[in-house]
């Protein structure tokens, strides 16, 4: 793809030879002639000095001051990070995966599953589960019953969804495992990374918002509620009733 189509797809200015052919992304020390590559922490703004990148995605203020002592082309963008995803989906796109059911899945009877929605082998689906459209479960996933997915959301591998939280009584000298009545909500373009629990509401609904991404290894208890837009980072574990976000 040329630099200056390039630079009108991922919303940058292009500073330099607009004719000039790249085929993928690099790091800013390790890109060729034919990569372009990404600034945005001091050691790469080092690097960028003797970079052999045919262009350079930098924010408006790093192109005003450098542009000029730079040895190739530059991307000036108001949001480089967004600009750097554009460029990452055009030159290295994913391949789609097709919609269907896996024959290693299982899936109950008594499941609903879009015609559009992606079940990746081992997945484990129970009844009273909804799978809305554009749902991509990979591996190993299991839905337990009652939880309920949104459209385009994204499950890891591994991941477990609508379990029992841990809720225990006191009965003299024992501890009794409390059953669970509600379920899990994920709501639309939620994103969920590999090996994460949300549990299912004691009473009411665990309820995850509108386009949150939860990373791997992230345990989240009965009855939380995610607003829209949260951001859970690996290794977080959140406790039963809590609220964040909005």
């Amino acid at each position: 793809m040329r630099l200056a189509e390039l630079a009108r797809v991922i919303d940058a200015r292009l500073i330099g030879d607009g004719d000039r052919d790249v085929m993928g992304v690099a790091r800013v020390d390790e890109a060729g002639p034919a990569q372009i590559a990404f600034v945005g922490h001091a050691h790469e703004r080092v690097a960028a000095r003797t970079t052999r990148a045919a262009a350079l995605i930098v924010d408006v203020d790093t192109a005003a001051d450098c542009a000029h002592a730079l040895p190739c082309a530059v991307l000036a963008a108001e949001e480089p990070g967004r600009a750097l995803g554009r460029a990452l989906a055009l030159l290295h796109p994913r391949p789609a995966p097709a919609a269907g059911v896996d024959p290693s899945a299982v899936v109950d009877a008594g499941a609903i599953v879009d015609a559009s929605a992606v079940i990746g082998p081992g997945v484990v689906v129970e009844a009273d589960v909804v799978v809305g459209p554009g749902c991509v479960l990979h591996a190993h996933v299991v839905l337990r019953r009652s939880a309920r997915l949104g459209a385009r959301v994204t499950v890891g591998p591994g991941s477990v969804l609508g379990d029992d939280g841990f809720v225990t009584v006191a009965v003299g000298e024992r501890n009794e495992v409390v059953p669970h009545a509600g379920g899990v909500v994920i709501d639309d373009d939620v994103d969920i990374g590999a090996l994460v629990c949300i549990d299912r509401g004691l009473l009411s609904d665990t309820r995850i918002g509108p386009r949150c991404r939860i990373d791997n290894h992230v345990q989240i208890g009965h009855d939380v509620v995610l607003g829209k837009d949260v951001i859970v980072v690996a290794q977080t574990g959140i406790a039963g009733f809590a609220r964040v976000g909005d």
